[in-house]
């Protein structure tokens, strides 16, 4: 892929996660995507295939409703059919609310998205251990 074709598949996908219009993103994805979500995030794990990231992005809806936010924290970086974005994302589950911050790196293959996988930053890791121990 060219690196306007691949900037275009970024962008689209970005205006889907961050407007919250994420049956957007389902046609953008290969039938056999890999996608990976490391961390201790409710969602965090491996999805085999569209159908199951169209099912994780169900229970994120379960889970979050309307609360979800995502923003790019930076200019997603392009190198051939690969491109890095950092994001950030927020939303509140169960009552609780969630931030997370991290790097989402996306691989291109016939003018789609192949695979996706979302690295916590550290920073993030290091608020998460921070925080105090719920009383009970």
């Amino acid at each position: 892929m060219s690196e306007e074709a691949v900037a275009a598949v970024v962008n689209e996908y970005l205006q889907a996660l961050t407007s919250g219009h994420f049956e957007a993103i389902f046609p953008l994805l290969e039938p056999g995507v890999r996608w990976r979500h490391h961390g201790e995030h409710p969602l965090a794990g491996s999805y085999d295939d569209r159908d199951a990231v169209i099912g994780m992005f169900a229970r994120l809806q379960a889970l979050a409703g309307k609360s979800v936010r995502i923003a790019v924290t930076a200019p997603p970086r392009i190198e051939g059919s690969t491109a890095e974005i950092d994001l950030e994302a927020a939303s509140v589950m169960d009552g609780e609310a969630r931030h997370s911050q991290g790097t989402q790196t996306l691989r291109m293959r016939n003018g789609r998205i192949s695979a996706v996988t979302f690295r916590p930053s550290d920073s993030t890791v290091a608020a998460a251990e921070a925080l105090p121990a719920p009383a009970g």
